[in-house]
């Protein structure tokens, strides 16, 4: 994707990222990534890069995701959540779609929200250049400053009408 419509695939990708951190209701735990050709094992020196966004419910049954990337050395061949921490490789926890953005929802077991507590959850993106996973990012608990937790507040009462 050339010019303009990279710019607007980001740009709605930071949105949907932005709209998903402050769609973290009271009770939901965010998450968060940043992927690149460094965090991979081993690290490939790829120029790409991403990030992911992932909002764990109050009942910790479902994660709701957002992923985005860019600068790619190869084509997407898959992308997968992986039990692991840092400089581990790991099982496959859970299939991603294709292309970017990614949006979509993860059900989760009690183990799979225990990884993702003791950060033991990672997000690879496998490519034709790097079929064993071009970037990486392991993720994390987010912490959010008090006006964006203002702002969850807010939206977690405006969700509540539609439940």
């Amino acid at each position: 994707m050339k010019g303009r419509g990279r710019v607007v695939v980001w740009f709605a990708a930071i949105a949907l990222a932005g709209f998903a951190w402050a769609g973290a209701a009271s009770g939901e735990t965010l998450f968060a990534a940043m992927l690149d050709g460094a965090n991979n094992h081993p690290p490939t020196g790829s120029g790409g890069t991403g990030t992911a966004t992932l909002i764990l419910n109050d009942e910790e049954t479902e994660v709701s995701y957002v992923v985005t990337y860019e600068g790619l050395e190869g084509a997407e061949l898959d992308c997968h959540f992986h039990q692991g921490g840092p400089g581990e490789d790991g099982i496959i926890l859970h299939h991603l779609p294709l292309g970017t953005p990614k949006f979509g929802v993860w059900e989760v077991s009690l183990h799979d929200v225990g990884d993702l507590y003791s950060d033991n959850v990672y997000i690879n993106i496998h490519t034709t250049a790097y079929p064993s996973g071009e970037i990486r990012g392991n993720i994390s608990q987010a912490t959010a400053s008090a006006e964006e937790e203002r702002l969850a507040d807010s939206w977690g009462q405006i969700k509540a009408l539609f439940r």
